[in-house]
């Protein structure tokens, strides 16, 4: 139920976790957001492990969480926009779109007793597009506080890396289910861009205690 992979990923979120609690006051509300984040996927992830021991598959569970990360990606990332309406609509419109999407495909596609990989694809998505307009507007906006040392930065790779793998995958194994099953490489894969993307959220939260980047 545990394997030694899983319980690595745990630790990361774990600790990205608690390192946010304990500095929580400190934080700008984009990353207060983002703690929350990491928060209701460690907790998911846990007890998905336990929902298995009774139900035997975890996949409504993820049909959930794709939900609910859609929706607090669109919270954090309007805090990030420079208070700018213009960039919020977009923000709000774009998650707006996906989370129509994915509510549709659990409904009419992918049942809730079925792995929802178009919902995690468009959560993907999601996450990419908002990803890059982020980057556009801190060329818009460009800081004079390293490129590295941006908590903006790191949240907008993590995000960007990390679902651009994850929709790639998701996007080849639709094509090709049921004839064909991810190779066991792809979920070290998948594994790995989990540990980079929570490591990339690690750094944003610690950066932004010297660095207010809303």
């Amino acid at each position: 139920m545990f394997s030694t992979r899983f319980i690595i990923y745990l630790i990361v979120l774990f600790v990205t976790l608690v390192w946010g609690l304990v500095h929580f006051k400190k934080l700008s509300n984009s990353y207060k957001l983002l703690v929350l984040l990491v928060g209701y996927t460690f907790i998911s992830e846990t007890l998905s492990r336990f929902y298995y021991l009774f139900a035997a598959t975890t996949f409504p569970l993820y049909h959930i969480i794709a939900v609910v990360s859609i929706i607090l990606n669109a919270m954090i990332y309007t805090k990030l926009s420079y208070n700018n309406k213009k960039s919020n609509s977009i923000i709000i419109g774009i998650s707006a779109v996906f989370l129509t999407l994915c509510i549709l495909n659990s409904v009419l596609v992918q049942p809730i007793n079925t792995f929802p990989s178009h919902s995690l694809m468009l959560h993907g998505l999601q996450s990419i597009s908002l990803a890059l307009f982020s980057y556009l507007q801190m060329l818009k906006h460009p800081s004079e506080v390293s490129l590295t040392k941006q908590p903006m930065f790191w949240l907008n790779t993590g995000n960007f890396v990390f679902y651009g793998l994850t929709f790639t995958i998701f996007s080849v194994f639709n094509v090709f289910y049921p004839t064909a099953t991810m190779a066991s490489w792809v979920y070290w894969l998948i594994w790995m861009g989990n540990i980079f993307l929570y490591s990339c959220y690690f750094l944003a939260i610690h950066l932004n205690l010297s660095t207010k980047n809303e």
